[in-house]
């Protein structure tokens, strides 16, 4: 849902300039002396508020608000909020993908209650579960929630909505999915993907006869006393929730709207720190699941596919949890899980120490989940390593690498290689250096990584790595390496970065087709009339302007004269966004359909005429050629927006409420609203 760019490494190798917040207790050996238990105690309640207060306020450097909370064998021994907005401890915020860990413990519930088995087909339970690929008979539960069910793309249409907790995503997921394919065989590898999650929803409903609000309520919010814990299908005081923000909306209104997630199980909860901590009793011994199933959560599912080796991952996934071995505690045979989650306002981050009866929550406003996962972190070694249950980690020193000769057998791996981002030459000189080229942008500067042997090659500074692979499923990739310092935790991180594809020949007629709409712009209009997208920027498609390696169109394989699909499988979190886009005309105008959405191509817009715009299924846009004086009447439900030339969003209905809208030469206005509303339009001047 957000927009991204991305470059070989580049987030690897990035060294996040965090200012050093540390506590450094005495140590001998690297391990903490202690006189008493009593004195431990003391101190660590002494000194845990100054240094978490320091903690929380590196997070409000890129956040409006930021609450925390942790809990210690079954008490809040933390709990707090700070604040620039008014938010306090009881203040909701949306916790994004950490409401998969709901749907994780009510398949796990009803696992205990042997209602649901994990490997049984998904069929099983939802007999009228269909795609348009025979595979999908093979999509276990398991496979739901590990994220290896194999789904393409991610199927959040109308699902992030201001103040409107439309339910149409959900229950249209079925026939959305009846008509795609798989991006690859179920349980072949572990690639995030939030459909799976949808799905599980599905199950917990038609299993268990209730909505999945009220399974919830009844099998884990009510039970467990988290009664700041709601979902958008929930009647409550909308006022409790925390003040959201758009950080690249460019109106006068820093009053948002409330933000919606309409894919409940996936994305759409609402709840505190404090109350995510009572979740986390779950796996600290509580009663809620048998340990069996508590246990099941916790081992590591991506080992089951092809995945990355043994070095940590970004997504070393188990039931739910996004890492099952976090570093550096697992070094120490320590285990810790987390799960994070984002929206396009709200930020959250659970780590769970289960061996040692702690879990802790942060959520912000505005700012990472990345970022409040990292300050948990710290939160938990400083616990851990003051009461004397973990040593002070130590500290990996890159070393600058030494440039060996490359020798003859790795030059097999030169050529093209592809991510969801883009594609990339790799070409490999004797000499000793490996050199990362951009076709489809030939003035980007060359990325150089020097052979160190064994076939490793490293930057310059030795804080990255690159290696490739070559699977069993036929595939070579190129997998990345990093130490990552951050001025808290020092990280690790490796991942399969890039996959090598080969040009496909390509019938004359078939590249004809694609040369005609190399630079063509396409414009977004699917979405509902109250989409967060709308307020984001202007949502638009552009083409590229060139075909540089036959048989595809920037990163995507070319199928035909109108379809394209990513090429590309990647294990791990970094392939989680392909796509099948399909183009078509209707009414003499092209279009192309994604799971993301349709987008009209820009010759359907018209310029800004006086009078009359009726709304049908898609929105309407239209230029402003010269700066004007706008005045707008709805009548019926719907929205209208402006764009500059920047393509930033400076005027929403939704946010905004003005009765005159100034508009500059070169802006685009888009209508949206339900059928039959009617936008009336008149220029004052």
């Amino acid at each position: 849902m957000k927009s991204r760019t991305k470059f070989l490494a580049i987030g690897l190798s990035l060294v996040l300039l965090f200012p050093t917040i540390g506590f450094s207790p005495k140590v001998h050996g690297g391990e903490y002396i202690p006189s008493t238990q009593e004195r431990i105690a003391d101190r660590i309640r002494e000194d845990r508020d100054n240094r978490v207060d320091k903690y929380m306020d590196y997070i409000l450097e890129s956040a409006k608000s930021v609450q925390y909370a942790m809990i210690k064998k079954d008490e809040i021994v933390l709990c707090g909020v700070k604040s620039v907005d008014g938010a306090d401890v009881n203040s909701m915020y949306a916790i994004g993908s950490i409401s998969k860990m709901f749907t994780t413990v009510a398949i796990m519930k009803l696992v205990d209650l042997e209602l649901v088995s994990l490997d049984e087909p998904v069929t099983t339970y939802v007999p009228d579960f269909k795609m348009a690929d025979e595979r999908y008979k093979d999509i276990t539960v398991r496979m739901l929630l590990n994220h290896s069910a194999g789904f393409l793309g991610q199927n959040l249409q109308n699902a992030f909505l201001y103040d409107d907790n439309d339910t149409l995503n959900h229950e249209t997921l079925l026939s959305r999915l009846e008509v795609q394919k798989l991006q690859f065989s179920p349980g072949e590898l572990t690639l995030y993907n939030n459909q799976g999650f949808s799905v599980a929803e599905l199950i917990v409903e038609r299993v268990s006869g209730l909505t999945y609000t009220e399974f919830l309520h009844r099998y884990l919010i009510e039970p467990l006393s988290m009664i700041n814990t709601k979902t958008p299908q929930d009647n409550f005081d909308r006022n409790k929730l925390s003040q959201t923000y758009l950080p690249t909306y460019m109106g006068t209104s820093t009053d948002f709207p409330i933000e919606t997630v309409n894919v409940i199980g996936t994305g759409g909860i609402y709840s505190t720190a404090k109350d995510l901590c009572y979740f986390g009793r779950i796996f600290l011994n509580n009663k809620t699941l048998s340990k069996r199933a508590v246990a099941q959560t916790l081992i590591p599912e991506y080992r089951k596919g092809i995945h990355h080796g043994p070095e940590k991952g970004r997504l070393d996934a188990g039931l739910g949890w996004d890492n099952v071995k976090l570093y550096p505690f697992d070094e120490q045979g320590i285990q810790v899980v987390n799960k994070n989650g984002d929206t396009f306002s709200s930020h959250a981050s659970l780590v769970v120490a289960p061996e040692h009866d702690i879990a802790i929550a942060i959520l912000s406003s505005g700012g990472s989940s990345t970022v409040n996962q990292m300050v948990a972190e710290q939160i938990l070694a400083d616990e851990l390593i003051l009461s004397g249950k973990m040593l002070r980690p130590q500290l990996i020193v890159p070393k600058k690498p030494i440039k060996m000769e490359i020798p003859e057998p790795l030059f097999r791996y030169e050529g093209l290689y592809a991510d969801l981002m883009g594609t990339y030459e790799i070409k490999l000189n004797p000499n000793g250096t490996l050199n990362v080229y951009l076709p489809n942008m030939p003035k980007f500067p060359i990325q150089t990584f020097i052979h160190n042997g064994d076939g490793v090659f490293s930057d310059y500074a030795g804080t990255s790595r690159l290696k490739f692979v070559e699977e069993k499923n036929g595939h070579i990739y190129i997998k990345a390496s990093a130490v990552i310092n951050t001025g808290f935790l020092q990280d690790t991180v490796t991942m399969y970065q890039m996959q090598k594809i080969e040009p496909v020949r390509i019938p004359a007629e078939i590249a004809y087709a694609w040369q005609q709409r190399f630079g063509k712009k396409y414009y977004l209009v699917s979405e509902k009339y109250s989409s967060m997208m709308y307020p984001q920027h202007l949502q638009v498609l552009t083409l590229p302007n060139s075909m540089p390696i036959e048989g595809y169109f920037c990163n995507m394989r070319i199928l035909n004269e109108n379809d394209l699909v990513t090429p590309v499988a990647l294990p791990s979190s970094n392939g989680s966004d392909g796509q099948y886009i399909k183009f078509y005309i209707e009414n003499g105008v092209e279009y192309a359909k994604s799971s993301i959405g349709i987008y009209m191509d820009a010759s359907g817009i018209k310029p800004l005429r006086e009078g009359i715009y009726t709304m049908s299924e898609a929105a309407q846009y239209v230029t402003v050629a010269h700066d004007i004086l706008l005045a707008v009447d709805i009548e019926g439900e719907g929205m209208f927006a402006v764009y500059n030339k920047q393509n930033q969003c400076v005027y929403s209905s939704i946010i905004e409420d003005a009765t005159d809208v100034e508009i500059s030469a070169g802006s685009t206005i888009i209508f949206a609203g339900e059928d039959e509303t009617i936008f009336h339009t008149n220029i004052l001047r």
